[in-house]
């Protein structure tokens, strides 16, 4: 994977943290529920990416490049993270895919 030790810390931690809060909410399995919701909707062509990007910014994390990190300042994200200053999506999604293969269903 192209994408920093640091970065990819921080997207596995957020994302994990939030799958914790759903449980803990007692919405059991969130990723086989949004799943069936993406389903159901008919409108993603590739269901397990959609979700994986869901999840990311569900968490609260917002990518970009560092000239634009001012932009997010004060909004409803919670996390900036400058990956397109050396990544494309098809890395990231790579590194999304990482995470969410060690996370059971």
């Amino acid at each position: 994977m192209k994408i920093q030790k640091e970065h990819y810390d921080v997207l596995k931690d957020t994302i994990l943290g939030v799958i914790a809060t759903f449980e803990s909410r007692g919405i059991h399995n969130p990723i086989q529920t949004h799943r069936d919701f993406l389903v159901r909707e008919g409108k993603a062509k590739d269901i397990d990416m959609r979700l994986r990007w869901d999840f990311m910014h569900g968490a609260g994390i917002r990518i970009g490049e560092s000239r634009n990190a001012d932009i997010w300042e004060g909004k409803e994200y919670k996390t900036f993270l400058p990956l397109y200053d050396y990544l494309n999506d098809a890395h990231i999604d790579t590194a999304l895919k990482s995470i969410f293969k060690n996370i059971t269903v």
